[in-house]
C-alpha cells in the first residue's frame, strides 16, 4: 500500500484569530481515514514553524486527498485559522515536492504553508502504525536460499575381462606338389614294408 510522508514545515502571512495576544497554531493532517495533529507553535502568530513529519497510508491515491486544518490553541476556545487541502494524484511521481501551499480561510486566500510530501509506492514494515488493520498491510516476500544437495556416485570398479586363448587352426596345403608328396610317402612306406619282406627272405634260407 502507498505511504504519503508530509513533513509540516512552517506557515506565513496566516490569518489572525486571536483578538489579544499572539496566536498559537497548530495543524490536523488528514489523509483517508488517518488523523494527525502537529505541536502548538507557541506565539507562532501568524508565521508558525512546526517541522514535523507524519506517514499516512493512502487507499486510493486517484481519489484521496490531503487535508490540512490550521488552528489556534486557546483556553477561550480553539480558533480556526484556515485549511489547505491538496489532491494525492499530484504526487504520484514519487518525487519530493517541497513548496509553498495556499491556506484559504472563509473562501478567500489568507497565507501559505511550507509542505514537503513524498508518494512512496509502499510502506516499510517497520513503519506500520500500532492497531493497524492487519488486512491492510503488505507482507514484504521472503526468499529462502536452499543450500546446494551433494549426491555421491557410487564408485563403478570394472574387472578385466577373462583372455581366452584359442589355438589356431593352421591349414597346411600342398598345392600343386601335393600329388608327389603324397606319393613320395606312399613310396617310402612301401620301400619299408619291402625290405621287411626281403630280410625276412634272407633269414629263412631260401636264397
Amino acid at each position: 500500500m502507498p505511504e504519503l510522508d508530509i513533513r509540516v514545515v512552517c506557515a506565513r502571512n496566516l490569518h489572525d484569530a486571536q483578538l489579544i495576544g499572539r496566536q498559537d497554531p497548530y495543524c490536523k493532517i488528514i489523509v483517508g481515514g488517518c488523523e494527525f495533529q502537529t505541536g502548538i507553535a507557541f506565539d507562532g502568530g501568524r508565521d508558525p514553524i512546526w517541522n514535523q513529519v507524519f506517514a499516512a497510508q493512502v487507499y486510493n491515491p486517484q481519489i484521496d486527498e490531503i487535508i490540512i486544518e490550521i488552528w489556534d490553541e486557546s483556553f477561550l476556545g480553539n480558533g480556526y485559522i484556515g485549511t489547505c487541502t491538496l489532491p494525492v494524484n499530484m504526487f504520484l511521481s514519487g518525487q519530493i515536492f517541497d513548496q509553498w501551499y495556499a491556506v484559504y480561510y472563509a473562501g478567500a486566500l489568507r497565507g501559505e504553508i511550507n509542505l514537503r510530501v513524498q508518494l512512496r509506492r509502499e510502506m516499510p514494515m517497520a513503519a506500520v502504525p500500532q492497531g493497524y488493520p492487519q488486512a491492510y498491510i503488505q507482507q514484504a516476500p521472503v526468499y529462502v536460499q536452499q543450500p546446494p544437495v551433494y549426491v555421491q556416485q557410487p564408485q563403478v570398479v570394472y574387472g578385466a575381462p577373462g583372455v581366452v586363448y584359442e589355438r589356431p587352426v593352421v591349414y597346411e596345403s600342398y598345392g600343386d606338389n601335393g600329388g608327389a608328396v603324397a606319393g613320395a610317402v606312399a613310396g617310402a612306406a612301401l620301400g619299408l614294408a619291402g625290405g621287411m619282406v626281403l630280410e625276412e627272405a634272407f633269414d629263412g634260407g631260401d636264397f
